[in-house]
């Protein structure tokens, strides 16, 4: 019985051996794989308007194993990438064996201004929290002008000195924004009346009373006057009864 016991332990021990041998063959063999099997080729990026495409792979493909694609897809999934100004996150997902993708979360501003305290634009979101702070002058962010601001904190709400036009001003943002007619600029003036600037056309907005039905007016003319130079004048209407008039610029006369 004691060598029946032995011969069955011994067994049991060779057959324990031969399939550690088999995974570690196994493993072997998909090291190979992945090591000589996956080298990276193709780096697509998508969503970046703000960074370059290459910009963004500096920031990814940032050590000695990033030629791997299945060694940069993996060290993503348990690390965040370095942040980059104006981008909120990126999601890096494995396309194939050669070929990973990275899609860029850029930040969702609305608009950007100037504080003179700090020498920095304030780009703030759709709710008025300042989401970046930089010298640097993003394209396709309105430009707010005339705004007149207390103080500025990263992810906070933005401090101005009058808020009730500050909660007009994101109301009124946020409506251009759905009938997709952001200004260049955006002009704060007194009594919370507000001017936009759309190349050649200057709106004289007015304030955001009736402010969907001011929209719907201003979506339907600013087509009709593609071309043009001059200031439309909507600070006087109130309902449809109210006139709406355009101010053409006189051309200069050149002397001869």
């Amino acid at each position: 019985m004691k060598a029946r016991s032995q011969e069955y332990e011994g067994s049991n021990v060779l057959r324990w051996m031969i399939g550690l041998l088999g995974l570690v063959i196994v493993c072997a063999i998909a090291f190979l794989i992945i090591y000589f099997g996956c080298s990276l080729k193709t780096v697509e990026v998508t969503g970046n308007e703000i960074h370059t495409n290459e910009e963004i792979k500096e920031i990814i493909l940032n050590d000695d194993y990033s030629w791997n694609s299945v060694y940069v897809f993996f060290k993503y999934k348990f690390k965040k990438p370095k942040t980059l100004p104006f981008v909120d996150t990126m999601d890096i997902q494995l396309k194939s064996p050669t070929k990973i993708q990275i899609h860029v979360y850029e930040k969702n501003m609305i608009g950007y201004l100037y504080v003179q305290s700090t020498g920095q634009y304030a780009y703030i979101d759709k709710d008025g929290i300042v989401e970046e702070l930089s010298t640097r002058i993003v394209d396709h962010v309105v430009e707010i002008d005339g705004l007149q601001v207390k103080d500025v904190k990263l992810y906070e709400t933005l401090r101005v000195e009058n808020p009730a036009t500050f909660k007009h001003l994101l109301s009124l943002t946020n409506t251009l924004e759905k009938y997709h007619r952001l200004p260049a600029k955006l002009g704060v003036q007194t009594g919370n009346a507000f001017t936009l600037y759309y190349g050649d056309i200057t709106v004289n907005f007015g304030d955001a009373s009736n402010l969907n039905e001011k929209m719907v007016r201003m979506d339907q003319i600013l087509p009709q006057l593609e071309g043009m130079k001059g200031t439309l004048h909507m600070e006087e209407w109130r309902n449809e009864d109210s006139d709406i008039t355009f101010q053409k610029e006189k051309s200069k006369q050149k002397k001869g």
